[in-house]
């Protein structure tokens, strides 16, 4: 299995954005909300469509960041691991399970990082 995209391109963008996915069609991962901040996540680059979307809304665009994906998880290496009978596996490992265990793959993707947080 393979690395869903390559990079991931997040713009921040001062202001609440609401119903983003109407507004973003393509290459779109999602929206992160936190207080009077926005995060856009794309897999490729959307430059002028956050633009249009930063006018139409009175917002700013603060900064726009392009990461390697592995590089979200902050340099760590994601390795198949086990919960109980349930063996967690990124989709770019191949996972093995053992008689009685389930195999599970688990996009981390913006969301997830690396499993091993509580919440997760």
């Amino acid at each position: 299995m393979m690395i869903p995209y390559q990079n991931l391109y997040i713009y921040q963008i001062s202001g609440e954005v609401l119903n983003s996915k109407s507004f973003f069609k393509e290459d779109f991962i999602g929206c992160w909300n936190e207080g009077e901040i926005s995060f856009l996540f794309f897999s490729n680059p959307h430059d002028e469509e956050v633009k249009a979307l930063v006018d139409q809304k009175g917002l700013s665009l603060l900064s726009k960041n392009v990461l390697e994906y592995k590089a979200w998880q902050a340099g760590e290496e994601l390795k198949p691991f086990k919960v109980g009978n349930l063996v967690i596996c990124p989709p770019w490992e191949n996972g093995v399970a053992e008689e009685g265990e389930i195999l599970v793959y688990l996009d981390p993707c913006v969301v997830f990082g690396t499993g091993y947080h509580p919440t997760t």
